[in-house]
């Protein structure tokens, strides 16, 4: 990938340790534990970007499909 590899120290259950060790190979489980943290931030924002969807939604007025032709009309004819 080309990105810059840093060390870094963590804990980690010694359930989830014994799992890993079992299941990735030993020369395997920085890409395995990289791409797990990639997924689980990926989670994380994208829940948080729908929660920050869910609160302007309950916000915002309601809109009808009405308004938005008018609105798409509008928008195509200042182009």
């Amino acid at each position: 990938m080309g990105s810059t590899v840093k060390k870094v120290n963590f804990l980690l259950e010694e359930d989830v340790r014994n799992d890993l060790e079992a299941t990735v190979p030993s020369g395997r489980r920085s890409g395995f534990v990289n791409e797990a943290i990639r997924k689980a931030i990926l989670r994380a924002r994208r829940r948080a970007a729908t929660e920050r969807l869910d609160r302007i939604k309950s916000d915002a007025k309601p809109v009808t499909s009405r308004d938005l032709v008018a609105a798409l009309r509008k928008d195509r004819r200042s182009h």
